[in-house]
């Protein structure tokens, strides 16, 4: 304890001078460096309550600085007055004259501040370990994504890493996780090439396709093929949509608010969108209705 309460009370001892005072406390200008100064070398140094007290109640400056009467550093309070009432009068008063004080309060921000800090410090360290061992997972199911692996493959991954001596923790290693891992990692990547594209405003083109479940239900695959960071360009998936209706104008309101939804404003649609395809069928080709018909008149590069 005696080196945390020298980390801050160095601070108060090279401008002070240690006395006794009555029991008021008072704070000047002058001393708020050296407080402040208390206050972060507490952000690194676990305080307890008792050395919070210490450190500002030990170092009693001169008129000008932090002081608190000798009572309260040594817990020799007394009260005044010949009667009852008149003594526990004359407590409340000490007590609310010291509650106010800069010294005491100065006390619970520092022991607050070092309170916060270490929990949080704590609390890292202790999760450094498992933020190394998810990761590692994360890579693994990442692999089996890139590689066209069968999420089957990911749980014998694992295991064998484990073998090779790699901590990978002990939950997260299923198939099913798997798929949820991919798909987490899936949709941040779709959304940081999006947001690179808006960025850098290539000029894009959209592949769409209309399909039909097994279950008879009508959905729409979305690619987009653009340019990034000035390389050749690339065309990677980016969503599937349901279709309320297989019409025309369901398929443009779908894959507009698809675009929308991935930050292409209209502004960058007109200004970038410069092709579009898909297969045949007369609802995408049509000449007077189609989807691109559609879908040229209010994109003008289009």
């Amino acid at each position: 304890m005696s080196k945390r309460k020298s980390s801050i009370t160095d601070f108060f001892t090279k401008a002070s001078n240690k006395k006794s005072h009555d029991d008021s406390a008072s704070c000047s200008t002058q001393s708020e460096p050296l407080l402040q100064q208390a206050v972060s070398a507490a952000e690194t140094t676990s305080v307890s309550e008792s050395a919070v007290v210490d450190m500002v109640t030990d170092v009693a400056e001169d008129a000008d600085g932090v002081s608190i009467s000798k009572e309260w550093t040594t817990g020799t309070i007394t009260p005044y007055g010949k009667t009852k009432k008149d003594m526990l009068t004359s407590l409340r008063k000490k007590i609310h004259i010291h509650k106010i004080s800069e010294a005491h309060v100065k006390a619970g921000d520092i022991q607050a501040v070092s309170r916060k800090e270490i929990l949080q410090s704590n609390i890292a360290e202790q999760q450094k370990h498992k933020f190394a061992s998810t990761t590692k997972v994360f890579r693994t199911a990442y692999f089996c994504a890139k590689k066209n692996r069968p999420f089957t493959d990911f749980r014998d991954l694992i295991s064998l890493q484990v073998a090779n001596g790699a901590d990978l923790g002990c939950i997260l290693h299923s198939e099913y996780t798997a798929a949820q891992i991919i798909d987490c990692i899936a949709s941040e990547m779709r959304k940081k090439l999006c947001k690179a594209i808006v960025e850098q405003a290539p000029k894009i083109s959209v592949y769409i396709d209309e399909s039909t479940t097994v279950s008879t239900h009508s959905v729409l695959i979305v690619y987009i093929r653009a340019s990034v960071n000035g390389k050749d360009p690339v065309t990677f998936f980016l969503d599937l949509l349901d279709l309320p209706k297989a019409d025309a104008q369901s398929i443009e309101a779908t894959l507009l608010a698809c675009l929308s939804k991935f930050g292409f404003s209209n502004d960058f649609l007109d200004e970038n969108w410069i092709g579009a395809c898909s297969d045949g069928a007369s609802v995408m080709l049509g000449r007077k209705s189609g989807v691109l018909e559609r879908l040229s008149q209010n994109i003008h590069r289009l």
